[in-house]
C-alpha cells in the first residue's frame, strides 16, 4: 500500500478545506462578528496539517492500485469531516465537538440532519459555512482528487470508481477531461441556481446558499423554516426543476390528499417534497407528516431508491438496483437448476408434474 500517496492527496485535501474556510472568515469579519478568528484559526490548522502533509510525502507515486484507490477515498472522508468541525466547535453555537463533528459529517455526506436550531440568528458565516461543506461533499471528496493527480501522472479514474462504484460510466477516456467537464457543469449549474433564486425574490446571501445545497441534494437551509421560510411559488417550481436537474447526475446532464390545499397548491407542494424525499435533498414547504400514514411508508421507500448512478443524491441509486435484481435473478434461476438436477425424482410421471 502506498500511503504516502494516501497522505499527500488527504493534505491536498485540507488545503482546499482551508482555503474554503476563508469566504466565511471573510464574511464574519464583513459582519463584525466574533466568529472570524475561530475560521481564521481554523483554516490554518487544516493548512498547516494539510501543507505538512503534503512536503512530507511527495514523490514515489508510480505505483497506484485500486486498493490504494478506496485508502484515499475513506481518508479523505474522514480528515474533511474532522476539520470541517473544528470552526463549528470554536464559535459561539456553544455546541460538544461530537455535535459539530455530526454536523460536518452530514455536510459532507449530503445527508442533510442537523443538531443545530435557531439558523435565522446565526452569523453568516456559519451558515455559509454549512453550505459550502455540502457544495463540496455534493461534487464528492475524490472530485477534487481526480483534479490533481492527473498532474501527478496518476489515473484518477479509479478513483471515480470507488467514489461512484459504477466501474461501466466511463464516460470519458481521460480522467482529466472527467474532472474539467464535472467541475465546469457544477459550478456552472450552481451559478445558475443562484442567479434564478435571487431574480425570483431571494436575497444574495440565501441565493447563494440554497444554490449550494440545491446542486449538492444536500439541504441545509439558512432558516428553521427550511425552504417553506419563502412561500413562494415560482422558487418552489425553480427548486423542484433543480433538484431534479441535479439528481440527473452531473455527467449525464453535461452530455446531453386529504388536505385543505387548492389544486395548484396540491401539485407545487407534492412535486417539491417528493422530489426532495426521493432525492435525500431534505428541504420541506411544509408538514408533510400530516399527509397519512401511507405517504410515509411511499416517501421511506423512495428515500431508499435515490437517483441515477454518478448523481450527488443519496439511496442505493436505481442503476445498482436494476444490477442486483439481475444478479439475483440469475444467480437464483441457475441455484435452482442446479438444485433440481442433483434432486430431480428417478420417476418420470413425478418429473413431468
Amino acid at each position: 500500500m502506498n500511503f504516502k500517496l494516501t497522505f499527500f492527496t488527504s493534505g491536498m485535501l485540507l488545503i482546499i478545506l482551508g482555503v474554503m474556510m476563508l469566504f466565511p472568515a471573510a464574511i464574519d469579519y464583513g459582519n463584525g462578528h466574533s466568529n472570524t478568528s475561530a475560521f481564521f484559526i481554523s483554516a490554518f490548522t487544516a493548512l498547516f496539517f494539510g501543507g505538512s502533509l503534503v512536503l512530507g510525502n511527495r514523490g514515489g507515486f508510480e505505483n497506484f492500485n485500486i486498493r490504494e484507490g478506496f485508502l484515499i477515498t475513506t481518508a479523505g472522508w474522514f480528515f474533511m469531516s474532522l476539520f470541517s468541525a473544528i470552526p463549528l466547535y470554536f464559535s459561539d453555537l456553544d455546541i460538544r465537538f461530537i455535535d459539530a463533528l455530526f454536523e460536518t459529517v452530514s455536510g459532507i455526506t449530503t445527508t442533510g440532519s442537523t443538531v443545530l436550531s435557531g439558523l435565522d440568528d446565526m452569523s453568516h458565516g456559519i451558515l455559509l459555512w454549512r453550505s459550502i461543506i455540502q457544495w463540496i461533499g455534493g461534487i464528492g471528496i475524490i472530485g477534487f482528487a481526480i483534479v490533481f493527480l492527473p498532474f501527478l501522472r496518476i489515473g484518477g479514474m479509479q478513483l471515480f470508481r470507488t467514489e461512484s462504484s459504477d466501474k461501466s460510466e466511463k464516460l470519458m477516456p481521460r480522467a482529466t477531461h472527467i474532472a474539467t467537464s464535472v467541475f465546469v457543469a457544477y459550478v456552472s449549474l450552481t451559478s445558475l441556481f443562484g442567479l434564478t433564486y435571487k431574480v425570483l425574490g431571494m436575497n444574495w446571501f440565501d441565493a447563494i446558499n440554497h444554490a449550494m445545497t440545491t446542486i449538492a441534494t444536500a439541504g441545509f437551509s439558512t432558516h428553521d423554516a427550511s425552504y417553506g421560510y419563502f412561500d413562494s411559488y415560482a422558487l418552489d417550481m425553480a427548486a423542484t426543476l433543480f433538484i431534479m436537474m441535479a439528481f440527473i447526475g452531473i455527467l449525464t446532464f453535461w452530455l446531453w390528499h386529504n388536505s385543505d390545499y387548492s389544486l395548484a397548491d396540491s401539485f407545487r407542494y407534492a412535486a417539491f417534497n417528493i422530489s426532495s424525499v426521493v432525492s435525500t435533498c431534505g428541504y420541506a414547504t411544509t408538514d408533510y407528516m400530516q399527509w397519512g400514514s401511507f405517504v410515509m411508508v411511499f416517501f421511506l421507500f423512495a428515500t431508499y431508491l435515490g437517483a441515477c448512478a454518478g448523481s450527488t443524491s443519496g439511496g442505493l441509486k436505481i442503476m445498482r438496483i436494476v444490477v442486483c435484481l439481475k444478479a439475483v435473478g440469475e444467480t437464483g434461476g441457475q441455484a435452482y437448476i442446479s438444485a433440481w438436477r442433483v434432486h430431480r425424482p428417478l420417476s418420470g410421471k413425478t418429473l413431468e408434474r
